[in-house]
């Protein structure tokens, strides 16, 4: 579980899941099964990504904040074997909130631009 972070203009992203190839031949890799829960993750919105999923994972991401990213939840691999969980995730900010799944999750929140969300993210105060 990875819970409780503030991930601050990270370079290329902030957290990346990644899983095995289940699917080569004679491969019985585990499927990882991930909780990100309660992160705030602010870019600097130049190819950035906010949470990266890759496939072969089973992530259930909770209750997090992605801002100010190129993108704020990026899904690779089949989306009709997706099993990606998104839920109460505020979003501001991106140039896309997510790519490579169809929804932003359940209770999604989306804020203006200019919405007040941190008490002064160019200072590095990100407290709400």
């Amino acid at each position: 579980m990875l819970t409780n972070n503030v991930l601050v203009r990270g370079g290329q992203g902030g957290i990346k899941i990644s899983g095995d190839n289940t699917n080569a031949p004679n491969n019985d890799a585990a499927v990882p099964f991930v909780r990100v829960v309660n992160n705030t993750i602010f870019g600097n919105r130049s190819g950035d990504n906010g949470i990266w999923v890759e496939q072969y994972t089973s992530p259930t991401l909770l209750n997090n904040i992605v801002a100010n990213l190129s993108t704020g939840i990026r899904v690779i691999g089949d989306p009709s074997t997706n099993t990606t969980v998104i839920g109460g995730t505020v979003y501001q900010n991106n140039n896309f909130n997510v790519l490579g799944i169809a929804t932003l999750g359940s209770f999604p929140i989306q804020l203006l631009a200019g919405a007040p969300l941190f008490v002064n993210s160019a200072a590095d105060n990100f407290y709400l």
